[in-house]
């Protein structure tokens, strides 16, 4: 995900509207436990009151991780956060 799907341009223009955590497993293996994190890697979706909407595990191609972060939008009922600096 780290050389492909994350540097993607439409991927990138995506996340502007998310806020973006990363977490290394092997430094915080207890939290990466209570999140439900099985798979490396495994991508989040949370919603602004901390529910976790929904997860997705293992590699995806930009398509498809685009689709799935605009769709965890339209699932929640969310609208697209309004794009911020970085």
């Amino acid at each position: 995900m780290d050389t492909v799907t994350y540097p993607d341009p439409d991927v990138r223009a995506e996340l502007d509207h998310w806020t973006v955590q990363s977490l290394d497993v092997t430094e915080d293996a207890a939290l990466a436990s209570d999140l439900g994190v099985r798979a490396i890697p495994t991508a989040l979706a949370v919603h602004p009151d901390g529910r976790i909407l929904a997860r997705k595990r293992g590699f995806a191609p930009p398509d498809d991780f685009t689709r799935w972060l605009q769709d965890q939008c339209a699932v929640a009922g969310l609208e697209r956060a309004p794009v911020h600096d970085r």
